[in-house]
């Protein structure tokens, strides 16, 4: 991925993930991601409910592009831990718009 492409998407994911989580619930409940290539992965990190010293991950939705095209495509996660693309948001040169779909989860695949 371009640096250039790479740091804005991951500017656009940190607003995000900055304004997702509401004040005070910051030792509740995280919000980050990581970066693999042209694969942005969005994780959700919580205490464990069993030991509250331990985080546990879950990975909430992927941002991947696609440099021959510039299209950013977004994918979910089954039960089975495998990824899928999310068919009600349609590829797109508009991360943020991605962004939104994932905020917004209108089929509660993402948040639950």
């Amino acid at each position: 991925m371009p640096i250039e492409i790479r740091t804005h998407a991951e500017e656009l994911i940190k607003d995000f993930t900055r304004k997702r989580i509401p004040e005070g619930l910051e030792d509740k409940i995280r919000i980050l991601h990581k970066t693999r290539g042209c694969v942005i992965t969005l994780i959700e990190e919580r205490p464990h409910f069993m030991r509250p010293g331990l985080w546990t991950l879950f990975e909430v939705a992927q941002f991947r592009y696609k440099p021959s095209t510039g299209i950013w495509t977004l994918y979910c996660r089954d039960r089975h831990h495998k990824w899928w693309r999310f068919t009600p948001e349609p590829p797109s040169r508009d991360l943020a718009a991605l962004i939104r779909a994932v905020d917004e989860d209108p089929t509660c695949i993402f948040w639950g």
